[in-house]
């Protein structure tokens, strides 16, 4: 019943985050966040119990960065992370596991560059595009892995031309532009 509870919260703060109430879609992912937390905690060895808490965080993570909180966003994230870390470390094999955290770090470096910590967004978007390498490697033909490669290769890019490193940008923009080129073809 606790999880039908926080599904109904995470569902409500879609609902809120969709007409524009951030701050009530933040409670509701908070709610949810609470509840998954709970069960996670409860069960610590359920890889689902721990993915579903660290969906919840980031779902929350994210309304917050869009509400302009982007210290809360981070410090939620960061939680986010973590579960994603822990995931990863249990099960190193697990490509859904893997292909979360590259995801949790590179919304983690979008907020890091909001705040203006340019070197630790970099940091962040090359271990999701050095994940990602490595996922694609693994399972070449997995045209969804080649999209989210190329869209991290991008993000990457963009990190660094936030930062004002041009060379690094284009380069990483070019390995973008190749990289969807490839699925293109």
């Amino acid at each position: 019943a606790q999880d039908d509870l926080a599904i109904a919260w995470n569902k409500l703060g879609d609902a809120l985050a969709d007409f524009g109430d951030l701050a009530g879609a933040t409670r509701a992912y908070g709610e949810d966040a609470a509840i998954s937390g709970r069960l996670a905690a409860s069960a610590p060895g359920d890889a689902n119990l721990q993915r579903n808490h660290a969906v919840a965080l980031e779902r929350q993570a994210g309304v917050q960065a869009i509400a302009g909180d982007t210290a809360a966003a981070l410090a939620t994230g960061g939680g986010a992370l973590a579960l994603r870390r822990a995931l990863v470390a249990r099960a190193p094999d697990s490509v859904e596991d893997r292909r979360g955290l590259a995801i949790s770090l590179g919304d983690l470096a979008e907020w890091q560059i909001a705040s203006g910590d340019f070197d630790r967004a970099i940091a962040a978007r090359d271990e999701a595009v050095t994940l990602l390498a490595g996922l694609v490697e693994q399972d070449p033909g997995n045209a969804p892995l080649a999209r989210d490669l190329a869209l991290a290769t991008l993000r990457l890019g963009s990190a660094y031309l936030a930062a004002g490193d041009g060379e690094r940008a284009g380069a990483a923009l070019r390995e973008a532009i190749r990289r969807f080129d490839t699925l293109v073809e």
